[in-house]
């Protein structure tokens, strides 16, 4: 039965858009695709002159006047003033890892390490970068930078761990495991001095 509804449903829908549009409505429609078509044509000739005018002055895009690129940008010679808001972002280098321990991947039909990328990006209007962490083409995080910190404190912690560098961690929590009492000069050695020794 409910393949029957669905089938009539079809079966409606599809001769809706067949039957012909009221005059007044098609005009609306013509004009409607002239619109479109003149504001993508325009956007084009836009582009193409903006292009030109880069290529012979070496003219920056008038948005990085408000928005410059960070010394870390790879995308300095790359941004246009053609660009949407979207296109806007400004990207580091790409870091990857390899992992050769576990299974091999087959993304790009051959047998190979399996990557995690990570990646600095800063947004259009964004007043701070993220980092962007990928696995193997899939989206795993955009982190803030104190997120990728804490991320990145807490990897090397367990592999301090694991090779035997580790101290129990100190209440309250401290990364590099002092105590919470600033006098201790073990924890915290006065200036000019390594720590053990007294002043």
């Amino acid at each position: 039965m409910s393949d029957h509804i669905t089938a009539q449903a079809a079966t409606d829908s599809l001769s809706a858009t067949t039957q012909p549009l009221p005059e007044a409505w098609a005009r609306d429609a013509i004009e409607a695709g002239k619109r479109a078509a003149d504001s993508v044509r325009f956007q084009y000739v836009a582009t193409m002159r903006a292009l030109q005018r880069q290529r012979e002055s070496g003219e920056s895009p008038y948005w990085l006047a408000s928005h410059p690129c960070p010394p870390w940008c790879r995308n300095t010679g790359t941004h246009l003033s053609s660009d949407s808001p979207e296109d806007r972002a400004h990207d580091s280098e790409v870091h990857a890892v390899q992992f050769d321990s576990m299974e091999p991947s087959t993304a790009f039909a051959d047998f190979r390490a399996p990557e995690m990328t990570f990646q600095l990006t800063l947004a259009f209007r964004e007043v701070e970068a993220r980092v962007f962490v990928e696995f193997e083409g899939e989206h795993v995080a955009a982190a803030t930078l104190d997120e990728a910190e804490r991320i990145a404190r807490s990897i090397l912690s367990l592999v301090e761990q694991a090779r035997g560098g580790w101290r129990p961690a100190i209440i309250p929590f401290d990364h590099e495991g002092k105590c919470s009492d600033i006098t201790c000069v073990s924890c915290y050695p006065l200036p000019g001095l390594s720590t053990g020794e007294s002043a």
